[in-house]
């Protein structure tokens, strides 16, 4: 998924899980204030926007083998056999 600042933080969370990884080590609350933009709950942790961007797309670029990576674009039903 493609973050921006403007993301809301439990967007990003709930788009991937090792991202919610990323924001507890900075601080960034994605439960209670996941209605906040990432921009608002990076001031308010005291943290980076930009730093907390760049982490993430770095996660994804590491993020698993090519099959693995196919699956998160599929919804459960269609993982799930007839």
């Amino acid at each position: 998924m493609n973050f921006n600042g403007a993301t809301k933080v439990k967007q990003i969370a709930v788009a991937d899980p090792r991202a919610r990884q990323i924001l507890e080590e900075s601080g960034v609350d994605y439960c209670c204030g996941g209605d906040k933009s990432l921009h608002e709950a990076c001031m308010h942790a005291d943290v980076s926007a930009e730093e907390i961007l760049s982490r993430l797309r770095k996660n994804t670029e590491s993020a698993g083998s090519p099959c693995l990576k196919m699956f998160r674009f599929l919804s459960v039903s269609a993982m799930v056999f007839p």
